[in-house]
């Protein structure tokens, strides 16, 4: 039997499980205020849950439930390759994909603050640093999958937000266990450059955000060759070694793709 992951309180009828491998990961549920449910727990109205609430409900009842169990098996790289596709192909449903992925992630985030902190200052910083930068790929992938005007920027927007959802997963498993307190929000500079870029069009834009990534992924690749020379757990150094060519592969895309663009 593989990982059990809740998603919702334990004892509630919220309760989620998701099988993978790794930890046990405690997850809050994502609602909105006020709540409203049907008889089969699906939410109707502008405030309704984003979520199932019960085993019995239809998980395709609505489609805001769909987005967020989109976001589930997507950082946890258990859909088919039918279902990535069908989000891929639009950038409004990959954007609100990732706008769960990532509420999923900051949801997880206030159990973790809850435990004990058990890592090396290194390592911790590592972690943090790659939650950060997880999510700032997510959300300019998004972005660029909706703005680009280059075809090579259109594809690579979609393939940084999957990857780096699984990333951050891989890192969020590790994380959260050992108390560490992810932040929020990407880091002041990170959305700066995020609100620059986004205010090109056209070419302009195209060639700004992949200046951007390129400056995204060294900074990320160096911060994973300091953790893999410097960090005290192995658990820690195994996500940035794990990280490393995916960040590599990037890069090399990025790069390709300011040839051309």
């Amino acid at each position: 039997m593989g990982t059990m992951y809740e998603f919702g309180p334990v004892d509630g009828p919220a309760q989620r499980r998701l099988y993978v491998s790794g930890d046990t990961l405690l997850v809050p549920e994502l609602e909105q205020i006020p709540q409203r449910f049907d008889d089969i727990g699906c939410g109707s109205g502008d405030g309704a849950i984003a979520s199932w609430r019960s085993r019995a409900a239809k998980p395709w009842c609505c489609e805001r439930r769909r987005h967020v169990y989109d976001a589930r098996r997507w950082a946890f790289g258990l859909q088919t390759p039918g279902e990535q596709e069908h989000i891929m192909r639009s950038p409004h449903r990959l954007l609100v994909t990732t706008a769960a992925a990532i509420g999923l992630g900051l949801g997880a985030t206030a159990v973790g603050a809850a435990q004990p902190a058990a890592l090396s200052a290194q390592d911790s910083d590592f972690l943090v640093a790659a939650h950060q930068g997880n999510m700032t790929e997510m959300l300019s992938g998004a972005g660029a999958a909706a703005m680009g005007s280059c075809q090579q920027v259109r594809d690579l927007g979609p393939v940084l937000v999957a990857d780096h959802a699984r990333l951050e997963a891989m890192g969020a498993a590790v994380a959260i266990p050992n108390g560490v307190a992810l932040p929020l929000m990407p880091t002041a500079e990170q959305s700066q450059q995020m609100r620059d870029t986004a205010m090109k069009t056209g070419r302009d834009y195209d060639l700004a955000w992949l200046h951007m990534q390129e400056g995204f992924h060294l900074q990320t690749l160096q911060a994973g060759a300091t953790e893999t020379a410097q960090g005290s757990s192995p658990q820690v150094t195994a996500v940035a070694q794990n990280a490393a060519p995916v960040v590599q592969h990037h890069l090399d895309m990025i790069r390709d793709a300011l040839a051309v663009c």
